[in-house]
């Protein structure tokens, strides 16, 4: 997720401050690496959490994903008509970097109560 935020910050920068094409492209190149490398990688870790229901935890991605597709496209174009298209790539980061604040925390929470189911196991 960090390099969908580096991409889309660079990205905004590059466009807003120059209009050199290959700048644009090879950022452009770089966010599609960042945004369809991580797929596979989610696939695989719900599969490994329940090989028994992994059709459903598969369908249910796959929907999340569409709709949030969907949800992205329609707050696009109400950025692009109320602010500008260069908005597009600054809401972009802003929604990643909300969603890297999210899993982190998340994280930690998860960490804690892991250590205290430990702590209660032990006692």
């Amino acid at each position: 997720m960090l390099l969908h935020v580096t991409a889309l910050l660079l990205l905004s920068l590059t466009v807003t401050y120059t209009h050199a094409w290959l700048p644009i492209v090879t950022l452009l190149t770089l966010w599609s690496f960042a945004a369809w490398s991580s797929g596979p990688t989610q696939q695989y870790n719900l599969v490994r959490i329940e090989p028994n229901y992994s059709g459903i935890m598969l369908s249910l991605n796959q929907s999340t994903m569409q709709l949030s597709m969907a949800a992205g496209a329609g707050i696009g174009g109400v950025i692009v008509d109320r602010a500008s298209l260069s908005m597009v790539t600054w809401v972009g980061m802003a929604g990643v970097a909300i969603a890297i604040v999210l899993v982190a925390f998340l994280k930690i929470r998860m960490s804690a109560g892991r250590q205290g189911a430990g702590a209660l196991s032990r006692n």
